[in-house]
């Protein structure tokens, strides 16, 4: 995340209103956050895991290929 100057306050955020809209349950999600975008105006890609009360961010980064569908 550092590498590309993402902070943890936006990631966090990114999680939390993937929380809200939808339910995420325990193991491993992709996220790609199309209205939050790095200072290179690339969506942002987020990996975590949800374990019983804990949340594990694997990987953050701009999502450079464009956006499957």
């Amino acid at each position: 995340m550092e590498l590309y100057g993402i902070s943890e306050t936006t990631i966090l955020s990114i999680i939390e209103n993937q929380m809200r809209v939808s339910d995420v349950r325990e193991g491993q999600h992709d996220i790609v956050a199309k209205e939050v975008v790095t200072k290179h105006g690339y969506p942002i890609k987020v990996v975590f895991s949800r374990e019983e009360k804990e949340i594990i961010i694997i990987t953050a980064y701009p999502l450079k290929r464009g956006l499957r569908k």
